[in-house]
């Protein structure tokens, strides 16, 4: 068994881990959070999507925040010198050059610091103000799994300190066992062609955009992510019956289905999984194209853990 497949299956457990680790630093940052301004929530790759991810639990809380890739928001945070703010960086391995890059700007610049990783031995964890570490346990493959989901818990949990819920992550973990026992998704697998577009909408875009990323490094194969509406404007040109389209969680609009039928729908109802609440319905959809992805490596003789070009950690 591949060190990626070990950690999505570890899924039902260490996103209850996350969870419960994130909450007592979630309550510290809430204060910052609800009553910060100049928001920015920053990370790369898989991290930008639980970026992201965060960003659309804020907008759900009416909290103004905006995500940018860490690559890109330097600049940005130089034109907010003397103003302050509040910056919550993701970082994974809490060593990204990146990530580090726009908190010690940030830090420069007056903002205060939230950082989220999944390791409390790390230059993010030690630097940030506030520390949010996840401890999902260590991931060996470079494709991110585990510690993206875990990543999205502590985005729920920061949900949860604003709004004073507790989150019910047993009936999360049910679903994401039901999903792993999924034959079917081997066949949905099987499915999939070279060239792959993904969509969701809201809270599924971020889904949409780290399902893509999965194929792309796992599987080295065209794949990108749209919300569906946003697909039709000029980037369904390139469309056709050689395209797999994958569906988060709605349907596909009538002018998809006129050029290709390899449609595959992820849904609650399609994967056999009760409903959970909105803002885990994103954690529990990833989950499928995670297996997906998996699933086409073993099928193609590619291996899972190790993507050539890719490194665990980008130092530079």
């Amino acid at each position: 068994m591949s060190n990626m497949e070990n950690e999505i299956m570890e899924q039902p457990e260490s996103v209850k881990v996350a969870y419960e680790n994130s909450v007592e630093m979630a309550n510290t940052a809430k204060d910052i959070i609800s009553n910060g301004r100049n928001i920015f929530i920053t990370g790369s790759g898989t991290s930008y999507h639980s970026a992201m991810y965060l960003n659309y639990i804020l907008d759900l809380l009416g909290i103004n925040a905006r995500s940018v890739q860490s690559s890109q928001i330097s600049g940005i945070l130089k034109n907010y010198e003397k103003q302050g703010g509040v910056l919550v960086a993701f970082s994974q391995s809490g060593e990204s050059i990146d990530a580090l890059n726009a908190i010690k700007i940030a830090s420069e610049n007056n903002f205060k610091v939230i950082g989220i990783t999944n390791s409390g031995n790390s230059k993010l964890s030690r630097e940030a103000d506030i520390s949010i570490v996840t401890g999902a346990g260590k991931e060996m493959a470079v494709t991110a799994t585990k510690s993206f989901t875990a990543a999205m818990m502590a985005s729920v949990a920061i949900y949860d300190a604003v709004t004073g819920n507790k989150t019910n992550t047993g009936i999360l973990s049910e679903g994401i066992y039901s999903i792993l026992k999924n034959k079917e998704i081997i066949d949905i697998a099987a499915r999939i062609n070279r060239k792959t577009i993904v969509l969701g909408s809201d809270g599924m875009y971020p889904i949409a955009l780290e399902g893509a990323l999965k194929l792309r490094e796992t599987d080295s194969l065209y794949a990108e992510g749209f919300p569906f509406r946003e697909y039709l404007h000029g980037y369904i040109q390139t469309l056709d019956n050689e395209t797999s389209v994958i569906c988060i969680n709605d349907e596909p609009p009538g002018e998809i289905k006129k050029y290709t039928g390899n449609i595959i729908k992820i849904r609650n109802d399609v994967m056999n999984v009760k409903s959970v609440s909105g803002i885990l319905d994103p954690v529990l959809h990833i989950v499928p194209l995670q297996l997906i992805s998996l699933y086409y490596a073993g099928s193609h003789g590619l291996d899972p853990d190790k993507p050539e070009k890719l490194h665990k950690v980008v130092k530079q």
